[in-house]
């Protein structure tokens, strides 16, 4: 687990290097942390229950001069479920992946300190192992790949040369992740905090 958040913060940071190269008073970028409520669902996890657990990475968010803006996200993010069978033995299923969120974000006040906003995209993950508490390793069960569909709603506000962003998704997964029948698939809940630093001159023609 620790190196995949090594992984994903390496990616942010790579991500965080290519935008301010392309303009860097356009974005807004920084560290993203949330809670997942996460559940497998499908006719192949007719006996899984949610469980909680966590994500973590960056998000960086492009800030123009109207109200509908474009962001994304590059996230550790670890998902799976709770499984009680018929003798009542329960395990715990873990699929650990790199979620990578690109949003389209509605802001509804776009030239106020504090801004709600609405969002929708897809997110598109890649598997980077799966556990099993009572079975161990079983990352060959799962495919390597799956796409999801988010919407959720949120918060900006602006705290002198940083933006503190709220925001609470559903992320219903769209794809099979099982190897064999019947299908499995994804779903998350999660509530989130991330700081954005960027230019502030920028930003008060745009959305600050």
């Amino acid at each position: 687990m620790n190196k995949s958040i090594l992984y994903t913060f390496f990616l942010g940071i790579c991500l965080v290097g290519s935008v301010q190269h392309i303009n860097a008073q356009s974005f807004t970028m920084g560290p993203k942390l949330g809670g997942n409520i996460k559940d497998l669902q499908g006719k192949g996890a007719t006996n899984y229950n949610v469980l909680p657990d966590f994500n973590v990475g960056f998000s960086w968010n492009y800030t123009g001069n109207s109200s509908l803006n474009f962001g994304g996200e590059i996230l550790y993010s670890r998902q799976g479920g709770r499984l009680r069978n018929t003798i009542k033995v329960t395990s715990r299923t873990t699929l650990n992946y790199i979620a990578v969120p690109l949003l389209l974000k509605y802001y509804f006040w776009s030239r106020t300190r504090s801004t709600p906003f609405f969002f929708a995209g897809p997110q598109f993950s890649y598997l980077l192992g799966a556990h099993n508490s009572l079975a161990g390793n079983i990352t060959p069960q799962f495919k390597k790949t799956d796409v999801s569909a988010i919407l959720g709603f949120g918060i900006r506000m602006q705290l002198e040369k940083i933006w503190w962003v709220v925001d609470a998704r559903v992320a219903p997964g769209i794809t099979n992740i099982s190897q064999a029948e019947p299908t499995v698939r994804n779903s998350v809940v999660s509530v989130n905090t991330s700081f954005e630093f960027g230019s502030k001159k920028r930003a008060r023609r745009g959305l600050h």
